[in-house]
């Protein structure tokens, strides 16, 4: 199809997720603990998938690049902007080379909370948050990501209605969510946790959400 977009879903701080499992340990420890040296690890694994990312736009034809973000508990914002934004805009630099649609999601799966001014300045296309999990409106969100596309649509979380609803109570809110989305210029879509949802057939205006 001629319409559909690629992206490649990435994320820099994912590589530590064996380690700490294994080792017992949070990003907090770390960060705390010796903070140049996980910024410096960081880095080098934001050098291996940035090729990772060049070689899939420009060889795969992949459209762009969907980057994963997420605060990290009782750490500043301005220790954030230091050890971790680094390897996360080095990400972006190397996708931004090759396409000019890369997209940022801050991730607040199972209602985790971000600080959302950390992102404000990421050089992206579009940027998707959960609204709310983050208690920010698509309209607040057009005054704090000026100049960007919004995506937004159904909470997903296990309260909302696409995950507990019926066919018409999705359909009801899918026609809200549809008009508040016309009114704003927002694109649909949001990362969502299928394991317990039915996919419904929407039509092709309808707002959808996407892993």
């Amino acid at each position: 199809c001629d319409n559909l977009r690629r992206f490649l879903r990435s994320f820099c701080r994912q590589g530590f997720s064996a380690v700490l499992r294994e080792e017992d340990l949070t990003q907090e420890t770390l960060l705390r603990k010796n903070p140049e040296g996980y910024a410096h690890a960081l880095g080098e694994i934001a050098k291996d998938l940035g090729e990772l990312i060049r070689r899939v736009i420009s060889e795969a034809g992949v459209d762009g690049i969907y980057l994963s973000v997420r605060s990290v508990a009782n750490i500043p914002a301005a220790d954030y902007a230091r050890y971790i934004a680094p390897s996360e805009l080095a990400l972006l630099s190397a996708a931004n080379a090759l396409s000019d649609y890369n997209l940022l999601h801050i991730c607040g799966y199972a209602g985790y909370r971000n600080d959302l001014s950390s992102f404000r300045d990421y050089p992206v296309k579009a940027v998707n948050w959960a609204v709310t999990a983050e208690n920010v409106s698509l309209l607040e969100g057009r005054r704090l990501f000026p100049g960007k596309a919004l995506i937004g649509g159904f909470e997903n979380t296990k309260a909302g209605v696409l995950y507990r609803g019926s066919r018409e109570e999705i359909e009801a809110d899918k026609s809200d969510v549809r008009n508040i989305l016309r009114r704003l210029g927002v694109l649909p879509g949001e990362w969502t946790e299928y394991s317990k949802t039915q996919l419904l057939d929407y039509s092709d205006d309808a707002p959808c959400t996407g892993c």
